[in-house]
């Protein structure tokens, strides 16, 4: 129902809806929406020499397909439809956390801190990648739990033509997930990490993906420019853009704009951060053992924090959008770390 008001305020008229000057400011992702939009539109119109086989591609086709067997394709249809897949993707994230859970009896409390996730409201209006992303990465995680190994390297690839992220996720998180010694979950992340960064730096060297105009003066256009001509930017200075990307996050303390109005995303993200800062100190232990949770039942869902970071750090933009995504499996981790005693002993 929350969903529902949402759109009705915010994303029914979107050929009305400004950002700025409201009480309510930046409540929708409307330029992605658009960009999807025009690909989409492109197909209704088979102008496929137009279409570019980018990150963009794959959300855009999955709506025109759908979208082809309803309407017209205008936007406010576009709106409507995407409130409605948007909102059952959610749910299904919802049934998958359930399960998870489940396994791990964490109980009723366990299963509400789904709610605390409120930037879903914000995922479920228009057209987007995150909503998809959120229950490929439970789906994923659950199946790792379940040790379903061939189906996370089917869904990686599935989930990969929405989001190219998620082929190297599900590759990096198979690989952890096949450790059985501290030693060789070590070697393994320092090589995922490795191998991501130096070929960002390396698609950075040779093709602009994103213009310097929208990355900026700051340190994103910074490690990018020092890819193009090093190669190695993003080898060395990772570390700092994860440092970039939880300040980020953090900046939803401030929700007032410059304007006087209230910023809808970072409020959003508000409870989000007050979870991610109550769980802080037994997931700062998870993180500070992480080795040791090859030999713990942890692993499936800690080992899914690194994968999911440095597959989405080869992006060049950093946002706390991003973030968002993964907290639900933080406070997975730490809602199960909670309820295990540290492992003494175990294989190095």
């Amino acid at each position: 129902m929350m969903a529902v008001g949402y759109y009705f305020e915010f994303a029914r008229n979107l050929d009305l809806y400004q950002d700025k000057g409201q009480f309510f400011e930046y409540a929708l992702n409307w330029r992605d929406h658009f960009r999807y939009v025009a690909i989409a539109d492109n197909f209704g119109y088979y102008d496929y020499q137009l279409l570019a086989v980018d990150n963009n591609f794959g959300i855009a086709a999955l709506y025109y397909y759908i979208s082809d067997f309803r309407f017209d394709q205008t936007i406010s249809d576009y709106s409507e439809v995407s409130l409605y897949v948007n909102s059952i993707t959610i749910l299904a994230s919802l049934v998958v956390y359930i399960k998870i859970c489940d396994f791990y009896d964490l109980g009723l409390n366990g299963k509400l801190t789904f709610f605390v996730n409120f930037p879903f409201l914000y995922f479920m209006q228009l057209i987007n990648k995150d909503a998809i992303s959120v229950f490929a990465l439970l789906l994923i995680v659950y199946l790792g739990i379940k040790q379903k190994y061939f189906w996370i390297f089917v869904l990686a690839i599935v989930f990969a033509l929405i989001r190219i992220q998620f082929l190297v996720f599900g590759i990096g998180y198979l690989a952890l997930l096949m450790c059985k010694t501290r030693k060789r979950a070590a070697f393994i992340s320092f090589l995922i990490y490795t191998v991501t960064s130096l070929f960002a730096g390396y698609v950075a060297g040779i093709q602009v993906f994103v213009s310097s105009e929208t990355l900026g003066d700051g340190f994103s256009g910074f490690v990018a420019d020092f890819s193009r001509r090093y190669y190695v930017g993003y080898f060395l200075f990772n570390p700092i853009r994860i440092l970039q990307m939880l300040y980020d996050f953090s900046l939803s303390f401030s929700i007032f704009t410059e304007t006087g109005g209230i910023d809808t995303a970072r409020l959003l993200r508000f409870p989000q951060l007050l979870a991610v800062i109550y769980f802080a100190p037994v997931l700062i232990s998870a993180f500070s053992r992480f080795f040791a949770s090859v030999l713990r039942g942890t692993s499936p869902v800690l080992f899914a924090v690194p994968a999911f970071l440095l597959a989405w750090l080869m992006n060049p933009t950093i946002n706390a959008r991003y973030f968002t995504l993964i907290v639900p499996v933080l406070i997975l981790a730490a809602l199960i770390e909670k309820r295990r005693p540290p492992a003494r002993h175990g294989r190095t």
